[in-house]
């Protein structure tokens, strides 16, 4: 409801932005591990996505665009074992 909210303005400007950016010079200089957390509801490219740099994700199942407001404590699970991963 806040997002429907806001000016179109904004939108369009926020979404042509997202659309003109291309994110592969930037993730060729990344040099640490990249996790994602991703609800179900819409499904991510991993393969396309591994084309520019390696990465994993964890997929949340029957959660749409904000997992960690739908199931706040199953990311906090989720994220909690990134961070366990990333501090060995």
């Amino acid at each position: 409801e806040d997002m429907s909210s806001a000016p179109p303005a904004v939108g369009i400007g926020a979404m042509r932005a997202n659309l003109a950016y291309d994110p592969a010079p930037a993730l060729k200089e990344i040099d640490v591990p990249i996790y994602g957390i991703n609800g179900s509801l819409f499904p991510v490219d991993i393969e396309s996505g591994r084309r520019y740099a390696e990465f994993d994700v964890r997929i949340m199942e029957g959660l749409g665009h904000f997992p960690m407001l739908e199931d706040p404590d199953g990311f906090n699970e989720i994220l909690t074992e990134i961070v366990g991963i990333l501090s060995q």
